[in-house]
């Protein structure tokens, strides 16, 4: 073996296909580890591997200043949004390396996120914490594009569901207000905002209607069920 101690460190000294390699063992406490070390540091060179940076050892926070950044200005309008959110993933995971990030870790991370109040002192929506996540998502995709990562955490993690289904009906007097303002310029949506008001259509929706859902003579629109979710699967009314 061509293993030697110099001051209070192991060193390695070997030749191998015409190449020379010489390097410190720190970690190596007597010959004998020294000596394994340096074994498996050829086998290393044999197969290749020697030299070679592991991937994903890259730190989140480095990554995201020297790559991901740099990149959003280039190809995103919104990076702006980015460059505020990344705050918030170098605080919770920026010295951290790329391959230590866990799924169990980015779920922790939503869940605390989404406990934790805004600067106005108010609860924290869980679409904040959805955009953080699919930054942090889009980070790990770059990672892997580049060679800087082998996997997404974030794709064994759902994110929050939303309920942004909004239901608003006008009150009686409401109706009144707003028909009374279809006058003389605006008259011609007269027809247009009774079907709104009876069927709750949108405008696309009464554009698209077919002929057969509409009998002139009887004064009826029929609607089948053009929003799948407001409308029941057929509805009536005199217009």
């Amino acid at each position: 073996m061509s293993v030697y101690k110099r001051g209070t460190h192991w060193h390695y000294r070997f030749r191998l296909r015409g190449v020379r390699y010489r390097g410190a063992l720190p970690e190596a406490r007597t010959k004998l580890m020294a000596e394994q070390a340096e074994t498996k540091l050829k086998a290393d060179v044999y197969q290749g591997n020697f030299g070679k940076l592991e991937t994903g050892t890259m730190k989140v926070a480095d990554f995201i200043d020297e790559i991901y950044m740099p990149w959003a200005q280039s190809n995103k309008k919104s990076w702006k949004n980015d460059d505020y959110n990344k705050v918030i993933l170098k605080t919770f995971f920026g010295n951290r390396q790329l391959r230590e990030i866990q799924p169990l870790e980015i779920e922790r991370f939503k869940t605390k996120r989404l406990a934790t109040e805004t600067k106005h002192e108010t609860a924290r929506a869980p679409a904040s914490v959805n955009r953080e996540f699919e930054m942090l998502s889009r980070i790990y995709t770059l990672a892997i594009s580049l060679g800087k990562a082998n996997f997404n955490p974030c794709s064994k993690v759902e994110k929050f569901q939303l309920d942004n289904e909004r239901y608003r009906y006008l009150e009686p007097e409401e109706e009144e207000s707003l028909m009374s303002k279809l006058t003389d310029a605006r008259r011609h949506l007269v027809d247009l905002v009774i079907l709104a008001l009876g069927l709750g259509l949108r405008k696309r929706e009464q554009l698209n209607l077919r002929r057969d859902q509409v009998d002139i003579f009887r004064k009826v629109v029929t609607a089948l069920d053009t929003t799948q979710k407001r409308l029941p699967s057929q509805t009536a009314v005199n217009a």
